[in-house]
């Protein structure tokens, strides 16, 4: 009776294992390619459904709507401004650190939420810079994450413009009473909003259908300008979220102050201690 070798079992079993996964992994991998290719043809065909809505509102309510769509995103902006520099200026300055040192540092960060509309792209990048500004990493790990679904400040700003808007638009006088509650319910839907690009559309449809103050057809007059709005909402998400790691990582003492002046006042980009301890180790191996 011939006696198989370790080695010869080894293999046999690797290839069995080897072959049982491709059994699973195949159907997945070719799903996986027809989702993307979806999402391709999506990406493609945004362009002229966003023109086709613009054109719809143009077609239907005249030439004059487009000026007041601008008035929309230029007080949107302003508003976006006013927000950054005064609440969240006011928030850096008791954390005694430079609110332009901050944005300068987030560059590229911001850059990307801006060119994406998600503020989930840099979710991996933002948790390394903010550690290598002197954040503890715990604090790190639990605002981040969570800022993304709770602390969409963003959000909460263009939901809450959004609609009045459009009630202004639709003619619809809205009391006080009913603003107000309006303004409070986009607050609070504004934790759930998904931090990719479109999900503050989605939600402000389904708050304006259960609040029920403005037609649901309303929407279509910002589908032209959702992108350009879309951008400053990121914008302050991620900036706000940045912001709101240091106070908090401040407020449970898990903060080098020294460190983050330094890095805000520097050009250069260090790495975490652990990352060069690691790197260092790789290279003694």
């Amino acid at each position: 009776m011939a006696h198989t070798s370790p080695t010869t079992t080894i293999t046999l079993r690797y290839h069995r294992l080897r072959d049982r996964a491709v059994r699973y992994t195949d159907p997945i991998k070719a799903l996986s390619d027809v989702v993307f290719r979806i999402v391709g043809w999506v990406m493609r065909l945004a362009p002229l459904g966003t023109f086709g809505a613009l054109a719809t509102v143009v077609a239907t309510y005249g030439a004059e709507s487009r000026k007041q769509l601008g008035y929309l995103i230029i007080l949107f902006t302003a508003t976006c401004i006013v927000y950054v520099l005064v609440v969240l200026g006011a928030i850096m300055r008791a954390c005694r650190l430079s609110l332009f040192g901050l944005i300068r540092f987030l560059k590229a960060e911001l850059l990307v939420a801006l060119n994406t509309c998600s503020s989930e792209a840099v979710l991996p990048q933002l948790v390394r810079k903010l550690e290598i500004l002197g954040i503890g990493r715990p604090v790190v790990g639990i605002v981040i994450p969570s800022g993304f679904s709770f602390n969409l400040d963003g959000s909460a700003v263009y939901l809450t413009m959004a609609s009045l808007f459009l009630a202004q638009a639709m003619g619809i006088d809205l009391s006080w009473q009913q603003q107000l509650a309006m303004v409070g319910v986009m607050m609070l839907t504004s934790k759930g909003t998904a931090g990719i690009a479109g999900g503050a559309f989605i939600v402000l449809a389904s708050t304006v259908t259960a609040v029920g103050h403005i037609p649901l057809a309303a929407l279509s007059l910002i589908v032209g300008i959702d992108r350009i709005l879309n951008e400053g909402r990121v914008f302050i998400n991620v900036l706000g979220n940045a912001v709101a790691t240091i106070a908090i990582g401040k407020w449970e003492n898990d903060f080098d102050t020294e460190q983050a002046r330094k890095v805000l006042h520097s050009r250069t980009i260090t790495p975490p201690q652990d990352e060069l301890d690691t790197t260092k180790v790789g290279a003694d191996k």
